[in-house]
């Protein structure tokens, strides 16, 4: 049986992404803004499942606007380009 703490840990930007529907890229840009609490060893992050529900519970209305925000400029950027 596996401690608590490793059902907890999520290893990697990519395995984050998957559980939050978010993007590899989106992953760095909110920990870049400090807007995921995360750990870095080396070049790995390493991420609590429990730390990212409760940020996103919290802070749901900042997490809200900023990916409003994220897919508002993409939707310009498609449509400049498109």
């Amino acid at each position: 049986m596996k401690n608590p703490v490793e059902n907890d840990l999520i290893e990697g930007a990519e395995a984050a992404a998957k559980l939050l529907g978010l993007t590899k890229r989106q992953v760095y840009h909110m920990v870049a803004k400090n807007r995921l609490p995360c750990t870095r060893i080396g070049t790995r992050l390493f991420f609590r499942k429990s730390e990212l529900d409760r940020t996103f519970s919290a802070n749901d209305n900042c997490i809200s606007f900023e990916m409003s925000a994220m897919c508002a400029n993409l939707v310009k950027g498609i449509a400049r380009h498109g």
